[in-house]
């Protein structure tokens, strides 16, 4: 198989989100807060739900946006190369 014609490059997303997740973490012990306890102010917008509740979008939302690149970063990788591996160990088959 070309690798210039795999489906994704998946190493920027897995980085990008690891990144994300250890700076959200990082963030919060700055300001000497415990691990992902520092939200947003007040002031700013908050999502409304229809029970009109507000929720506050705090580092957690962050966190968990970055650990969900890492994961879905490393399935895509794993798919691809057992792929990579199932066209290599099957030469003949037709594509």
């Amino acid at each position: 198989m070309d690798p210039r014609r795999l489906p994704a490059q998946t190493h920027p997303l897995i980085a990008a989100g690891l990144l994300l997740a250890l700076l959200t973490g990082a963030a919060s012990w700055l300001f000497g807060r415990p691990f992902l306890t520092l939200g947003l102010r007040p002031r700013r917008p908050a999502l409304d739900r229809p029970t009109d509740r507000r929720i506050r979008a705090g580092l957690g939302l962050a966190f968990d946006l970055g650990v969900y690149c890492v994961v879905v970063g490393a399935t895509l990788l794993i798919l691809i190369n057992l792929g990579i591996a199932h066209h290599a160990s099957h030469p003949g088959d037709a594509q």
